[in-house]
């Protein structure tokens, strides 16, 4: 009798078990939750506490986190031709030439270029970069009135067609602290907790945290989180979380018996960013072609 291939994540039944094993192992070089080295025992962790203390303190007298009124995300749903060129031209100032142009560095590269390409998309429609707090801020890339946005671009693969689909629903489950890092500095943390870490008493003239505590930051990353991804992407990846949570609903952060409210509330997470993966391959592949002139 044969034997059903093991899915690479609840909802997807037509993945071998090889190709499950290698996105886990991609996800764990690229991801920032899992750097650094294996940890052998699970401590107490501060996410936890978070859990348990959030939404419970009140500053006096007055909001805990503030927001300029005007920093709301515009109504950008593509990129003008114009904005496209600027967007392309900024990218290319902002990620720095492999030093030598050897396969794997310029595999990295591309990599690089094109989150920063999706990245710098996305300040088209407003807000604020969290690179403005801390360079390489982590799990989140742009803060809006109302949206703490996680900015992703994983490009589909011929040979596993749900490989990217797999990579962005444990994306989405990094941004609403559904799962801890595993191993690294940050291992036994949410992604919510350890980004908290770096908003505590942050303010600029968008906004002010200076009065909130960790847990009612923690519990505004948790409210706002979004998963922003190339607009093409977004139903399918939807979908796919749908499936996933039908399954499995606890790795989503939902209750075994959820409502379809709960549903649509996860899935309408996931939002475009304003542009395609056909943009993102058209200036991944001109800034390679000018990086193989050189």
């Amino acid at each position: 009798m044969a034997h059903k291939p093991t899915p690479i994540e609840a909802g997807d039944q037509f993945t071998k078990k090889s190709a499950k094993d290698a996105v886990e192992r991609r996800i764990a070089r690229s991801s920032d939750l899992t750097k650094g080295g294996a940890v052998t025992e699970r401590h107490a962790t501060d996410a936890e506490l978070v859990r348990q203390e959030a939404g419970t303190k009140k500053s006096l007298g007055r909001e805990s986190i503030t927001f300029r009124s005007d920093l709301a995300p515009r109504n950008v749903e593509r990129l003008s031709k114009v904005q496209y060129r600027e967007v392309q031209a900024i990218t290319r100032q902002d990620v720095s030439d492999p030093e030598r142009l050897t396969k794997r560095r310029l595999k990295a590269y591309e990599r690089k270029f094109q989150g920063q390409l999706a990245e710098n998309a996305l300040a088209e429609m407003g807000g604020m970069s969290l690179n403005d707090v801390k360079n390489n801020f982590p799990v989140y890339d742009h803060l809006f009135r109302g949206e703490t946005a996680s900015v992703k671009t994983h490009m589909p693969n011929p040979e596993h067609k749900n490989q990217h689909l797999a990579a962005y629903a444990h994306d989405l489950r990094v941004a609403i602290g559904a799962t801890d890092a595993k191993r690294g500095k940050y291992a036994g943390k949410d992604g919510p907790s350890f980004a908290a870490d770096q908003l505590k008493g942050f303010a600029n003239a968008d906004v002010d945290f200076t009065h909130a505590s960790k847990s009612e930051i923690h519990r505004h990353l948790v409210d706002t989180a979004t998963l922003r991804i190339p607009s093409g992407h977004v139903p399918d990846v939807q979908a796919y979380v749908r499936r996933c949570a039908a399954q499995e609903p606890e790795l989503y952060g939902l209750p075994s018996h959820y409502k379809d409210s709960d549903e649509n509330r996860l899935v309408e997470r996931i939002k475009p960013a304003p542009l395609t993966e056909h943009q993102i391959r058209q200036a991944v592949e001109a800034r390679m072609a000018e990086l193989g002139s050189k």
